[in-house]
């Protein structure tokens, strides 16, 4: 497990700047050209293809440009570790060390748990961790992996059939890279307000993986978790850009998550 530690400067940054909390994928990284339309005849660069992660403005001192500095040595680390479960995602995997620390704490730290969210990271940054062989080595693969990626692809603007194959790219890299682990694949989580543009393409994404069936894969949507009847998100769910859970939503979704990831080990 890695426990994030953060100073008292770069905790009040956090806590007190609303552009620290407003990650999307297009302050991180470049917008891929879409991929083929149906009938077009040109051969075009896939959205899913592994891309490279360039830093956010500010220097090394600016405060998601040490996220994502720490995101990056945890995945560099990952080969030499032995997690049971291992979290792989972006920001919102990643601020299971902040926002989320107390819930992980009590409900995966003693599964032997290991965090590699990476801030900012889209379904291409994580395909070019695995590519990168940031992974554990097949004698050491952890039993359960936790994927949740795709909202930052969104905020991209990439429409949601290209998000879901990236997803679906980022499974069949690890159903390869790691045959002997069992993957629970998280549906988008919802963002922005009821009939939102962001929430149309979240709902598409979901559909699209619903569909997706296969020996040693579980779909969970916690999306009920998060919100109200009425579509708005439960009170304390959310942080004020309504993309990141706050400590509410983390302790809400620990549940169904926990549920899945017992059962797999279960099943080992």
């Amino acid at each position: 497990m890695r426990e994030m530690r953060l100073s008292r400067g770069l905790r009040h940054s956090l806590s007190g700047a609303a552009a620290a909390l407003a990650l999307t994928a297009a302050a991180v990284a470049p917008t891929p050209p879409p991929i083929r339309a149906a009938g077009e005849t040109a051969t075009r660069t896939a959205a899913w293809l592994p891309q490279p992660r360039p830093a956010y403005p500010g220097g090394p001192r600016a405060p998601l440009n040490r996220w994502l500095a720490a995101g990056e040595r945890a995945s560099q680390t990952l080969p030499r570790a032995h997690p049971r479960v291992l979290f792989i995602g972006d920001s919102i995997t990643q601020w299971w060390g902040y926002w989320g620390r107390a819930t992980w704490n009590r409900v995966f730290a003693p599964l032997g748990a290991y965090d590699d969210g990476v801030v900012g990271d889209t379904t291409s940054n994580v395909l070019a961790r695995i590519e990168a062989g940031q992974l554990p080595p097949p004698g050491a693969a952890p039993p359960v992996v936790v994927l949740l990626i795709g909202t930052n692809d969104i905020g991209a603007g990439q429409p949601p059939s290209s998000v879901a194959r990236g997803i679906e790219a980022v499974v069949a890299a690890l159903q390869r890279d790691l045959p002997r682990s069992r993957i629970v694949v998280l549906g988008v989580l919802p963002r922005g307000v009821p009939g939102s543009g962001d929430r149309a393409a979240v709902a598409a994404v979901n559909a699209m993986l619903r569909g997706d069936r296969a020996p040693g894969l579980t779909y969970l949507d916690l999306a009920a978790t998060l919100l109200r009847p009425d579509g708005s998100f439960r009170p304390g769910t959310m942080r004020p850009d309504l993309l990141h859970p706050a400590a509410g939503g983390y302790a809400g979704m620990a549940g169904p998550i926990l549920a899945a990831v017992e059962e797999d080990l279960r099943g080992r």
